[in-house]
């Protein structure tokens, strides 16, 4: 008897104990602080960029969130898992246009100065009571 009573109570213990780790992991991911950001890139004349990287650099931290334009050139951001969404704060945006093979790469159709944090003029504020879209127009090379 002693030992149904020690193997049922054992049970219980592991049901309640799963139950507790799955609410507080659902309690985590609610309050992550993390904001999801989409946005559209399209170039000059209007037309979408598809397969490009669109990074967004953290001033503060440095650390990194990306996402990749589909055929529309929409986005979400993600760090480790796609659409996971950024930290609130400054961020610096790059926008890096996919040319094909490296032996016949396609010409340019947005300017060079999209690679780099420093030439790029992206900036974007992430703030969980703001603005979640970031729509960018592309100049031409």
């Amino acid at each position: 008897m002693f030992g149904d009573e020690l193997c049922f109570s054992l049970r219980t213990q592991a049901r309640y104990a799963v139950l507790l780790c799955a609410a507080l992991l659902t309690a985590g991911c609610r309050d992550s602080g993390r904001v999801e950001i989409q946005g559209q890139v399209t170039r000059k004349d209007g037309s979408p960029l598809v397969g490009a990287r669109v990074t967004f650099r953290s001033v503060a931290t440095g650390t990194s969130a990306m996402g990749f334009t589909d055929s529309d050139g929409r986005y979400t951001l993600g760090t480790s898992r796609p659409g996971e969404g950024v930290m609130p704060g400054e961020y610096e945006v790059t926008v890096f246009e996919d040319l094909g093979p490296d032996l016949t790469p396609r010409p340019r159709t947005i300017h060079a100065g999209y690679l780099s944090t420093q030439t790029s003029g992206l900036k974007f504020t992430v703030d969980p009571s703001g603005p979640t879209t970031f729509d960018m127009v592309l100049l031409p090379p």
